[in-house]
């Protein structure tokens, strides 16, 4: 990720002809799954790099509800 500058990964919104997008969220590293809820709330699996499992500094997987204009804080 040498030279990645913020936001990072991004989630995009877009019209159903796609000729409208934007970026809904930010900052996000090592997304997998993305999915709604019955209210149409989005969410997101994160996961952090396998080769860390076991280390002071590994995180959890977690899920995080994204809100237009979030940032997830991931930096290179």
């Amino acid at each position: 990720a040498v030279g990645v500058k913020a936001p990072g990964g991004l989630i995009l919104r877009t019209d159903t002809e796609g000729s409208v997008v934007q970026a809904f969220a930010g900052g996000i590293r090592n997304s997998y799954d993305l999915f709604f809820n019955a209210d149409g709330d989005l969410f997101f699996h994160e996961s952090d790099m396998e080769t860390d499992d076991g280390t002071p500094w590994a995180r959890p997987t977690q899920v995080f509800h994204a809100l237009a204009g979030a940032e997830f804080g991931w930096r290179s």
